[in-house]
């Protein structure tokens, strides 16, 4: 199933987000993951062409994702970027905990924004902007899908689902 973001949608909220370099967090995952994160991470890159984009591929565990984030974190300074985007929220948010760590402010200094609309978006300090996409929506394609197919039919390869912003204390206008 695809979760691919609305460039329309996209184009709107990042206009106000961000004026300089963009940088990305997705993590490595299994090759569906990998794909639905391609998606996310291509709308974004989209959105803000012609500018530079970032890239990290973070490591699996925590302690090897801490110790790159601290072996990059002079690049990131660097590099003058304005706003993180994470493929997911539990992501977004222990980046955002890293940079909390150095002094750096959020969203003042770099702004951050993650993918899911979980808890920790909400109970995060600050609380985090976030792409919301309706978890009960995506089990219940899953299972048509599934059904369709125990049934002989085919089912779509590609999926859209409608996603949305959720505006918090992790962004600001620029």
């Amino acid at each position: 199933m695809s979760q691919k973001l609305n460039k329309n949608f996209v184009m709107g909220y990042t206009f106000n987000l961000c004026k300089s370099n963009f940088f990305i967090v997705p993590y490595n995952q299994n090759i569906r993951m990998r794909r639905n994160n391609k998606e996310r991470i291509e709308g974004f890159r989209k959105a803000f062409e012609p500018g530079e984009t970032l890239r990290w591929e973070v490591p699996k565990t925590e302690k090897e994702r801490m110790s790159f984030y601290d072996d990059k974190y002079t690049q990131l300074l660097k590099s003058n970027v304005t706003a993180a985007f994470a493929v997911s929220d539990f992501y977004a948010v222990e980046f955002m905990k890293f940079l909390q760590e150095k002094n750096i402010r959020i969203p003042e200094d770099i702004q951050i924004i993650g993918f899911d609309d979980s808890m920790a978006s909400r109970e995060s300090n600050p609380s985090l902007t976030t792409i919301h996409q309706e978890a009960a929506l995506r089990a219940k394609t899953a299972i048509e899908c599934l059904e369709a197919m125990r049934n002989g039919v085919e089912c779509e390869t590609e999926i859209v689902l409608p996603v949305g912003l959720i505006k918090r204390k992790s962004t600001r206008k620029l």
